[in-house]
């Protein structure tokens, strides 16, 4: 089970007091409403991405991938490379709440799901 961090507590404190003024002013039911918002606004504003290999990517292969993503997304966006080495090879690429897994281990398992139902 997660331990509660400061950071919780503190966020805990804010919603609270932000659903007992809604509730107090008659307007909780814009809640739905306010948490889209923030969800997208949050969204807007993330432009780093994150590149797992298992081995460092060359600048020309991170370039590569923060160019489509940019085209893809429409604003400029860098990638860091974090380098895991249990993926064995290929590439996991995250960017806001997408998952694009190439990773040599995942395409392993989907060859052995493949085996496995024929």
């Amino acid at each position: 089970m997660k331990q509660n961090t400061n950071d919780d507590r503190e966020i805990n404190v804010v919603l609270s007091g932000l659903v007992g003024y809604l509730q107090n002013t008659g307007k909780k039911h814009l809640l739905p409403h306010l948490a889209t918002q923030l969800h997208s606004r949050t969204l807007e504003q993330t432009t780093e991405g994150e590149a797992i290999t298992a081995i460092p990517l060359s600048g020309d292969q991170r370039k590569e991938i923060e160019d489509g993503l940019s085209k893809k997304y429409g604003i400029p966006i860098t990638v860091k490379n974090t380098i895991r080495k249990n993926i064995l090879g290929g590439i996991i690429v995250r960017f806001r709440d997408m998952v694009i897994d190439e990773s040599l281990a995942m395409m392993l398992n989907r060859l052995k799901k493949q085996v496995n139902l024929k």
